[in-house]
């Protein structure tokens, strides 16, 4: 698994804006589309889904520099 995550940290500061930006848009379209589907959206699942990226983000970090401290 390491070297599909060691690929995966080496994306360009730039392109992680991208997908993240793309992750947390993907969550409130969810949101969003649900109510077409007899289902209710609600904004404490698109604050959570946000709050689930953010914490992606910050574990990514902190295995990127436990990474680049063991090579």
């Amino acid at each position: 698994m390491m070297p599909i995550l060691r690929n995966v940290l080496n994306i360009s500061s730039n392109h992680w804006l991208l997908i993240v930006a793309g992750i947390v848009l993907y969550g409130e379209m969810i949101e969003l589309i649900q109510p077409f589907v007899n289902r209710y959206g609600e904004w404490m699942d698109f604050f959570a889904n946000t709050a689930g990226v953010a914490t992606g983000v910050l574990l990514g970090r902190l295995v990127r520099k436990m990474d680049s401290r063991v090579n």
